[in-house]
């Protein structure tokens, strides 16, 4: 996973340009700033100059469509808002984007999916079944959605073999597994916990 997306709406429906810049910290730390970081969806966008002030550096913002993106009943940003945002020099935009005008799509370009081969995750029967292959693992985590460390799955470092923890304790819910240390790469898988 080399892209951290954030899903952001204020409701009830409002317009708030603020940089999010809580969410945007939240997230770097949760991955140890080693992920680019973006506002994936949202319906006001924040201003360029509170990014720039708060250093909430989202790589790139979508809002919603329709209503979203025009002055609708929420407002979420204006036309006002649209030439403040897109004429600020901290954003670029896809006419400027260097190198878009010649860029060329590969006849038959097929992404390869980044993997840990060595770390293995499955959810089954209320418990996580971790497969560690030729690798260790010195902190095996539970998040909630929302970035909350919710347990340490672990107490002392992990050797290759196969390890099951319980989550009959755990709310049913989607959850996010963090695995990793010094010598094995990051890997996280997203759960859900029945």
């Amino acid at each position: 996973m080399d892209i951290i997306g954030r899903d952001y709406y204020y409701y009830p429906r409002e317009a708030n340009h603020g940089s999010l810049v809580a969410s945007f910290e939240k997230l770097k730390e949760m991955f140890g700033g080693k992920k680019v970081i973006t506002l994936a969806e949202c319906g006001s966008v924040p201003f360029p100059d509170d990014m720039q002030s708060d250093d909430a550096g989202w790589s790139y913002f979508m809002p919603w469509y329709g209503d979203y993106t025009m002055d609708g009943w929420a407002h979420d940003n204006t036309a006002a808002d649209w030439k403040k945002i897109l004429n600020s020099d901290y954003v670029i935009t896809l006419d400027k984007m260097p190198g878009w005008n010649n860029y060329i799509v590969p006849a038959q370009a097929t992404p390869k999916p980044r993997q840990n081969k060595s770390i293995s995750i499955r959810c089954k029967k209320g418990c996580i079944e971790l497969t560690l292959s030729g690798a260790s693992a010195g902190a095996v985590e539970l998040y909630d959605i929302k970035g909350t460390l919710i347990a340490r799955l672990n107490k002392n470092a992990l050797r290759a073999g196969n390890y099951l923890f319980n989550l009959g304790h755990i709310a049913k819910g989607m959850y996010l597994i963090k695995v990793g240390n010094a010598t094995t790469p990051d890997a996280t898988v997203s759960i859900i916990a029945k």
